[in-house]
């Protein structure tokens, strides 16, 4: 399963999208809660994920098509 991962206006939080989706396919309120996202970087979700709760995540996408979750610390980009 392949998401899209958007940073939140809340430090360390993050919204995961099911790749391809269009922001509309989320709820308005949790839109509104969000606030501005910021487009980090497409992923392939894998249990070796670190600093995220793949499993939680996964359900989450096949639930609703979307996850919002909080890292345990920072996450940066790397080349």
């Amino acid at each position: 399963m392949t998401a899209d991962v958007y940073q939140t206006n809340k430090e360390g939080t993050y919204l995961f999208l099911l790749s391809g989706e269009p922001f509309s396919s989320v709820p308005q309120p949790v839109r509104d809660t969000v606030g501005m996202l910021h487009f980090f970087n497409t992923v392939k979700l894998a249990p070796e994920m670190v600093g995220t709760k793949h499993s939680e995540i996964h359900a989450d996408l096949e639930k609703q098509g979307y996850s919002i979750h909080k890292a345990k610390f920072k996450i940066t980009e790397h080349e």
